[in-house]
């Protein structure tokens, strides 16, 4: 079409372009079949063009009747048809480059008798804590003292020392690296930690990635990352927080986004950089007692670590696959850093306190108490649950005692460091 004298009834509205006459087919595309002319009548102008896509456009075909039975522009068909070619060269092309650069990765599949034959199963790299070749996840409530735990960890994995000064550990072989990602404090900062820590100055591999451009969110980045670290023999990968390390690659309350997330993560530690050990550290809900973000955070993990704070106590807890350990308190010198494994929860510490009081009260009186004159003092400072609670723990720990009342009451007494009671009776007023 050139002029206003080809126009069919419909288009005066319409500028005489015809795309086709711009338009080179792609190669391997499937020419459009040719839609025979239909001897009803056009339908009535402006039709064809208030069913076109806005701004309207001019296709310069002519109108002919689809095969739904629709009077289309046979302009815009070819167009159309030209963009879906387009699309599928495209979408080739995609799977043709995917395929040279991530060619498939062999599965690890066999039969169970040559799985247990080709291998014995590595004993834990720290007791009660993290399993052999696994994932651990250690939670942190707010200003707990994540990183200080994270630089402890790693001096015994390097030293062989007990972690926390009570876990048996398994440590990396004498030629490996720890390979910490340091996303949230300064370079210089962290380093002056781990020195005062005692973590070996060339065992530790550090990424200093505060206000970096996060390697996560780029596969270029992440391979030229891996790399150097493979090249520093790094055995044992910690990843220090989650909530900047996934900054950029979703939303961290989406199972799915998180879930991709993680996979990427234990394909570039264990294929890139050729670690064994994956640790991820993460903040603490509002609650203090799951991670913050994503549910699948926790499914991920070999090995659930958590590291509370009550007043100026932390404590320690871990559970997970072959993993168990009792919540319990940490002492800390601030001097080295260190942290020690003492024993007693929060729990516990809290009936040490009530306890304290109920003693102090039995000592004023200087003489033995029922529960329920015990509760009637102490009423305003304590629950009446909470003195139970103390008196059953203080039983157990040898240092009240009871001997029977009237009214088969109780009646308790400060026991003597020296004298010794079975443990065949218990608190029960």
């Amino acid at each position: 079409m050139t002029g206003t004298e080809d126009r069919e009834p419909g288009q005066e509205e319409m500028l005489s372009i015809d795309l086709t006459d711009y338009i080179e087919p792609a190669a391997g595309s499937v020419p459009m079949p040719a839609v025979p002319r239909r001897s009803e009548p056009p339908p009535a102008p402006g039709a064809i063009s208030e069913r076109l896509p806005r701004p309207r456009w001019a296709f310069g075909g002519s109108e002919v009747l689809s095969d739904t039975g629709e009077w289309v522009n046979s302009g815009y068909l070819a167009a159309v048809e030209h963009e879906l070619n387009m699309l599928r060269v495209r979408a080739e092309a995609r799977r043709r480059h995917l395929a040279e650069t991530q060619p498939p990765e062999p599965f690890d599949i066999g039969l169970l008798g040559d799985l247990l034959d080709l291998e014995a199963e590595l004993p834990p790299r720290i007791e009660a804590c993290l399993p052999g070749d696994a994932g651990m996840l250690l939670i942190a409530q707010r200003k707990a003292g994540k990183s200080t735990l994270s630089l402890n960890l790693s001096r015994s994995l390097v030293t062989g020392e007990p972690f926390v000064g009570s876990l048996a550990v398994r440590p990396i072989e004498a030629t490996s690296r720890i390979g910490f990602l340091n996303f949230e404090v300064t370079g210089r900062t962290f380093a002056r930690w781990a020195d005062e820590v005692g973590v070996p100055r060339n065992r530790m591999v550090i990424v200093n990635l505060r206000g970096k451009r996060n390697p996560f969110t780029r596969d270029e980045d992440l391979a030229q990352l891996g790399a150097a670290l493979r090249a520093y023999a790094v055995e044992t990968l910690i990843v220090d927080p989650f909530s900047k390390a996934f900054a950029g690659c979703g939303d961290p309350n989406d199972n799915g986004a998180v879930e991709s997330w993680l996979s990427k993560l234990d394909r570039f530690a264990r294929s890139t950089v050729g670690a064994r050990d994956v640790i991820l550290t993460a903040h603490a809900g509002h609650q203090g007692e799951h991670v913050r973000g994503a549910s699948t955070l926790e499914g991920w993990a070999d090995s659930i670590v958590m590291l509370t704070r009550q007043n100026d106590t932390r404590y320690l807890s871990a559970e997970g696959r072959d993993v168990e350990l009792s919540e319990s308190a940490l002492d800390y010198d601030p001097d080295t850093r260190r942290l020690l494994l003492r024993g007693g929860s929060r729990t516990e510490t809290q009936y040490d306190h009530a306890l304290g009081l109920i003693i102090r009260l039995l000592n004023d009186k200087g003489v033995a108490m029922s529960g329920r004159e015990i509760e009637t003092a102490l009423g305003g400072v304590l629950e009446r649950g909470t003195v139970r609670a103390a008196l059953d723990h203080g039983h157990r720990v040898h240092r009240v005692m009871w001997s029977p009342g009237p009214r088969r009451a109780h009646l308790w007494s400060v026991l003597p460091e020296s004298v010794e009671v079975s443990g065949d009776n218990a608190a029960s007023d």
